[in-house]
């Protein structure tokens, strides 16, 4: 112990600082700092080091789990290397990352971290985990291996990224830690950062609430109390729709975790990960991939990740359902038993229901697909040391323990009501005392306060950062600690039938293709045999979603007679959707479209969509004209007229214009960011305010532009932290070069003027 002591006072007294200047990092070569390259090594130098060590000292000698006190944030100075060769230095703050003390187990005085940037980025990661590897493992070896890099961690992560789940990037990196060297786990974490690099727009994340938990882990009543939150309840204060939007989430997948702790707490289940989302799902595919993801992480022996309180969502309000998110399973995929029932599982996960045993079909099925030379490649890239061979013994293996799940033992399902839950648990103790339940009255938008019998309760006005306090699971008024409920008639009432009714109509055009229609009273005229569509909205917050499968050689109109403007507050809907004609998840095909007199945020939008060959023709557009997010599209001929914002809006995707004709961009007539990648070959501008602008760690070829009646004509910049700059080349062009703007993360090329 006495050599111990003298080592950390030994770093204390030498601990180097690392020079952090405005510049960050030592290129902005566009392609460099672009690349999808993974951090080699990171230097951490913390400010303020002997409280650091100081706190460390109090955690790993407190009893029990790793309190939130001792989660307080230190500034730091981060120097990460990248195995391209670029080095970042960046501002940051750090703190203990964690639940168990396993997460200080490592070198002292290193713990798992949590890593928030103050500028800058990681491959577009603004925060990050940087976890001790045995923390994400339950294999006894590991844990008290300290070289070890978690390589089940890393290849499960991976296995389900290939197989279209989502998973954070996970990879080991050398860290030095004020002069103490070690290697972590870099992962992702689930922000909205991570939710944009999988093509989703930020809504929702929903995960299990572990306030009350680990403080009091032998208390079956913390258990009870433990529902769910809003992870990312930062977005429930950005206006009213995202916090109607982020309530009725939560107050749905709570139905979900109440009924779960019925079955749990009245002994009616065996398996204690029997989460059953099947009462909350509008959409039966968005139900198979949950239960296939179930079932591939208990045939991998990753069920910690299962357990409730780990469970982790983004949810969807197009389809009005959930998608799981992997996190922390302790799964055992590189050495996994040819047999389940070999896997130690925890108490009473030993019987499958039949929701896993339609999972493990589905999951069967994805896996078959999978293609096992660029897995191994991948995970080759990720630092894992595996054959080919290797490789494939594991995924047969995993294929086994789905196949015996089909044939285990079924859990019997025993029925019971879970309405009004806690009137009938008996919860009167001290640790609930200052504990209640909160409803929220729809009707007549109000919060009501009450104890766990419901026969005391109140009427509570909350603003809007009590509210996002409040459906973030942290919110404490008078002394007392709120526990969201949701809807109080459906607290009430519940039952394992509960559904939603859906308020879109959906009407088929193929197969594989639906037109959602979000209004009572539009005109929407189809013609099937010629392939044209024509709508014409009752009211201008009408929207329209052509979703799913293949549109070849279709004309669709939107013609807006209606002359009142959206009364909405914010950018979108109550089902996420910023347009009136809007496409998502769909691939068009020399195909045309049409819009007139939009007054939605976007006239047309284009959400994961694949197209060729497609013409547009905008006129009249409040806001933006054309929006496109997470696509690839190739137009053909593109025509804006009067549009109140931008004409032309791309973000994260690949886009390619053979000519466009552009005029009356109240902003920009050409604005590609979020990482897009975008070839113009004729552009003719004119009455735009900026002509071209590329930003956000985007690129723009443009072979020739013409203009007229701008203010300035390209425009190269950084706009937001988890991006760098922007690029612009042009070939030909008659703005002249002083008409040119870019910030120093940016570049602008131009070779004829």
């Amino acid at each position: 112990m006495f050599n111990w002591l003298k080592l950390l006072l030994l770093f204390i007294l030498i601990s180097s600082r690392i020079a952090y200047s405005d510049e960050l990092c030592n290129s902005y070569d566009f392609r460099l700092i672009n690349s999808n390259s993974k951090v080699k090594s990171i230097d951490i130098d913390i400010n303020k080091y002997r409280k650091w060590v100081k706190n460390y000292f109090k955690v790993i000698t407190d009893q029990g789990y790793i309190d939130d006190k001792f989660k307080k944030r230190f500034k730091s100075n981060l120097s990460i290397t990248f195995e391209d060769g670029l080095i970042c230095n960046f501002p940051a703050k750090i703190r203990i990352s964690g639940d168990k003390k396993d997460h200080v187990n490592s070198v002292p005085p290193i713990t798992s971290l949590d890593v928030a940037l103050s500028k800058g980025n990681v491959k577009g990661s603004v925060s990050f985990k940087l976890f001790i590897p045995a923390t994400r493992s339950s294999d006894p070896q590991l844990i008290s291996d300290l070289t070890a890099i978690g390589e089940s961690e890393i290849l499960t992560t991976l296995l389900l990224r290939e197989l279209d789940f989502l998973a954070p990037l996970t990879y080991p990196v050398e860290v030095d830690f004020n002069g103490v060297k070690t290697k972590l786990l870099f992962q992702e974490k689930i922000t909205k950062e991570f939710l944009e690099k999988n093509n989703l727009r930020e809504a929702p994340i929903i995960e299990g609430n572990e306030r009350f938990l680990f403080a009091n882990w032998e208390n079956i009543q913390s258990h009870l109390i433990s529902l769910a939150r809003v992870n990312n309840s930062k977005w429930v204060r950005k206006g009213q729709i995202s916090e109607d939007i982020s309530r009725y989430a939560l107050s749905k997948m709570n139905i979900s975790y109440i009924d779960f702790m019925n079955r749990f707490r009245f002994k009616k289940i065996t398996n204690a990960v029997d989460l059953d989302t099947s009462l909350i799902n509008q959409n039966p595919l968005y139900e198979d991939r949950i239960k296939a993801f179930e079932s591939i992480l208990i045939a991998m022996g990753g069920v910690h990740g299962l357990r409730p309180h780990n469970r982790k969502f983004y949810f969807d309000p197009l389809q009005n359902s959930y998608i799981p998110i992997y996190y922390d399973s302790n799964s055992k995929i590189t050495n996994l038993p040819q047999s389940l029932e070999k896997i130690q599982y925890f108490a009473g996960v030993n019987l499958i229901n039949n929701d896993e045993i339609v999972g493990a079909k589905k999951a069967l099925n994805l896996i078959s697909k999978l293609d096992l030379n660029l897995l191994h490649s991948k995970a080759i890239e990720l630092g894992l040391n595996y054959s080919f061979n290797e490789i494939q013994i594991m995924i047969e293996n995993l294929k086994n323990n789905l196949k015996r799940i089909l044939i285990l033992p079924k859990n019997k399902e025993i029925q019971s009501d879970p309405s009004n839950f806690y009137s009938k648990v008996g919860i009167n103790n001290k640790f609930l005392k200052s504990k209640y339940l909160v409803f929220y009255d729809h009707m007549f938008k109000k919060y009501e306060v009450c104890d766990f019998m419901l026969q005391a309760c109140k009427t509570e006005i909350l603003n809007s950062k009590q509210i996002s306090k409040l459906l973030g699971g942290r919110l404490k008024l008078y002394g007392q600690d709120l526990i969201f409920i949701g809807n109080k008639k459906d607290y009430l009432n519940l039952s394992r039938n509960f559904k939603n009714s859906a308020s879109a109509r959906k009407i088929k055009l193929t197969n594989d293709v639906e037109l959602i229609s979000f209004s009572e009273n539009a005109d929407i005229n189809i013609q099937l045999s010629a392939k044209e569509i024509t709508i014409k909205p009752g009211n201008s917050n009408d929207r329209f979603v052509f979703y799913g499968g293949i549109l070849d050689g279709w004309k669709i109109k939107y013609i807006n007679n209606v002359k009142e403007y959206s009364s909405e507050k914010q950018r979108f809907d109550q089902n996420l959707i910023t347009g009136c004609l809007n496409f998502y998840d769909i691939e068009l095909i020399n195909s045309y479209f049409f819009s007139e007199n939009a007054k939605c945020e976007d006239g047309v939008n284009f959400v994961r969509v694949k197209g060729s060959n497609l013409d547009i023709e905008i006129s009249n557009s409040k806001n933006d004209a054309l929006d496109a997010d997470f696509s690839s599209i190739n137009f053909s001929d593109i025509s804006v007229d009067n549009s109140g914002n931008d004409c032309l809006d791309f973000s994260t995707g690949k886009y390619n214009i053979k000519q466009a004709q552009l005029s009356n961009c109240n902003d920009k007539a050409v604005s590609v960011g979020e990482k897009s990648l975008s070839k113009i070959n004729k552009l003719n501008i004119s009455s735009s305010n900026i002509a071209i602008a590329s930003k956000d760690s985007s690129l723009v070829e443009i072979n020739e532009i013409k203009t007229k009646i701008i203010n300035k004509c390209l425009s190269a910049y950084k706009k937001k932290q988890e991006f760098w700059g922007g690029k612009i080349i042009v070939n030909k062009s008659n703005c002249s070069t002083g008409s040119n703007f870019a910030d120093k993360f940016s570049e602008i090329v131009t070779h004829e003027f």
